[in-house]
C-alpha cells in the first residue's frame, strides 16, 4: 500500500493507492462514503482513494469535511496508478472515478461494482 499525504491551510489531502486485490478492498472498506475512488478504465490497476481530512480553523473551532475534489488532485491519483501499474508506458489512458458511496465491493477480492456511471477522464 502506498500512501501519500499533502497538507494545505484548511484540510489535508491523502491519497491511498492498493498495490494487490486484498489492500484495493482493504482501502475502499476503510473509506468514507465521499472519498474519492479511481481506478484505470479498461485494465486491472490499483485501487487510489483520495480521502481529505479537514483542520479546525480559527475562525469556529469545528471541522467540515471537504467533499470537493479537484481535478489537480484527480490527476495526481491518475498519475499514481499508472506509475504503480504494468501499463505505465502507454499514452493516453482512460481512468474511471466516483465517490465511494458509488461503488460496492463485491466478494471476489479487487473486484468492485460500480452503482452509478462513473466519471472518466484520460491521462
Amino acid at each position: 500500500m502506498k500512501v501519500v499525504k499533502e497538507e494545505g491551510e484548511y484540510y489535508d489531502t491523502i491519497f491511498t493507492l492498493g498495490s494487490n486485490a486484498k489492500e484495493n478492498h482493504e482501502i475502499i472498506k476503510d473509506s468514507d462514503k465521499e472519498d474519492m475512488w479511481i481506478h484505470l478504465s479498461d485494465f486491472p490497476s490499483g485501487h487510489c482513494i483520495i480521502s481529505k481530512i479537514p483542520k479546525k480553523t480559527d475562525d469556529d473551532n469545528k471541522s467540515t469535511k471537504l467533499n470537493d475534489y479537484n481535478l489537480k488532485e484527480i490527476l495526481f491519483a491518475c498519475s499514481m496508478i499508472k506509475e504503480n501499474s504494468k501499463y505505465k508506458n502507454l499514452k493516453n489512458l482512460k481512468f474511471c472515478y466516483t465517490n465511494i458511496k458509488n461503488i460496492k465491493i463485491t466478494k471476489n477480492p479487487g473486484e468492485v461494482k460500480i452503482l452509478k456511471k462513473p466519471n472518466l477522464i484520460n491521462y
